[in-house]
């Protein structure tokens, strides 16, 4: 069983904390074609930034990050993540040294005054934190597969989650509630802002083909809405 950890866990909540942002403002949506209704903000409600730039002598830095930022600082051989304090939920920095200490973690947490906590990670620990947010993307994108088999015929994407493509029945999708924009962006954001992405330059596009002639006849592009 893959073991869960106290900084992947604060991912997964981060991921389930925008999605909620974002479905709470399409809920409402009247039922119109998908190439129509997948409109969302290029960025999340609840913005998650990168600070990926590293410090030229290479030093580490660990200083406090924006309330409702994500910060990575990504050095030779070890890598900062700070977590906003809405992400920390009012935890003491000996409650969260002694959780990742019980889940196999070799990391020094600080609790930083805004409430925020920053997680130095050794290159091989912060290795798989990417690759276990990584599996929990490919895992919810089989699902939307999974619970809409009429619609999606299948979905595959770029190794840095920029660029999906979704095979799909044309007249299903057009007649469902389809939300599988909205979702890919929130798991896009999420994936690159860990990955040291800036903010400026995220984005993420989704190009619908129709199953019966291999033709893209929509495209998504977060950077247009």
């Amino acid at each position: 069983m893959k073991r869960k950890t106290s900084l992947a866990v604060a991912i997964a909540s981060a991921s389930l904390v925008l999605t909620a942002c974002g479905s709470e403002s399409t809920t409402d949506a009247a039922s119109t074609p998908a190439t129509s209704q997948e409109s969302v903000a290029s960025e999340p409600e609840s913005e998650v930034n990168v600070d990926a730039s590293a410090d030229e002598t290479g030093e580490e830095t660990t200083g406090e990050g924006a309330d409702d930022d994500i910060s990575v600082d990504q050095g030779l051989l070890s890598t900062t993540v700070t977590l906003p304090a809405d992400f920390v939920q009012g935890q003491t920095e000996e409650e969260l040294n002694a959780a990742a200490k019980a889940e196999g973690w070799d990391t020094e947490i600080t609790l930083n005054s805004d409430g925020s906590a920053t997680y130095s990670l050794s290159r091989g620990e912060y290795n798989k934190v990417m690759d276990d947010l990584r599996q929990s993307i490919e895992e919810s994108i089989q699902t939307w597969i999974d619970e809409e088999p009429k619609v999606y015929k299948s979905i595959t994407f770029s190794d840095d989650f920029r660029t999906f493509d979704a095979t799909v029945n044309r007249k299903a999708l057009e007649s469902s509630m389809s939300f599988l924009a909205l979702g890919l962006t929130f798991s896009s954001y999420i994936y690159q802002s860990f990955d040291g992405v800036d903010a400026d330059e995220r984005f993420m596009t989704l190009n619908y083909i129709d199953e019966s002639t291999g033709e893209v006849f929509d495209t998504y592009d977060s950077r247009d809405n």
